[in-house]
């Protein structure tokens, strides 16, 4: 069981760049974009599964000049331009889901039995970073 983003993030094969400020990271072969999603903010139930950041009731502006919002659109933008738009996904477990800014329970990737979940990225407004992904496919483990 994966505990914390950096066993996640390990599992397919990236590293992030900033261990506390990075939201999202890139394999060495620049094969790969993974994000992390908030499971309790994660919409749908099975292949109607999506993310959309404009959606989320608690969210406030103050994210957008930080840190890790600009290296998520910058990896974004790669996944657009180079991936066809697919991205694998970290999903993170809040220990007190109403906060406004959570903390980290556990990380783990998004994945079932024996298949890892992507998803396809839909919309990006690269200058808030709002973002939407929605539910690709599954692919056999690794």
């Amino acid at each position: 069981m994966y505990k914390n983003p950096k066993e996640a993030f390990a599992y397919f094969g990236a590293t992030k760049k900033m261990e506390r400020s990075s939201w999202a990271a890139i394999t060495p072969e620049k094969d790969k974009v993974i994000v992390t999603i908030w499971k309790h903010e994660m919409k749908g139930k099975g292949t109607s599964q999506y993310y959309d950041s404009r959606e989320l009731d608690h969210v406030s502006r103050v994210w957008v000049d930080k840190l890790g919002n600009s290296e998520r659109i910058e990896l974004l933008k790669h996944a657009r331009d180079n991936l066809d738009n697919v991205l694998n996904v970290v999903l993170l477990k809040a220990i007190d889901e109403s906060m406004s800014d959570p903390l980290v329970d556990n990380a783990y990737p998004w994945s079932s039995a024996k298949d890892d979940h992507r998803m396809k990225l839909t919309f990006l407004d690269e200058e808030t970073g709002d973002w939407r992904a929605e539910y690709l496919d599954s692919v056999p483990m690794k």
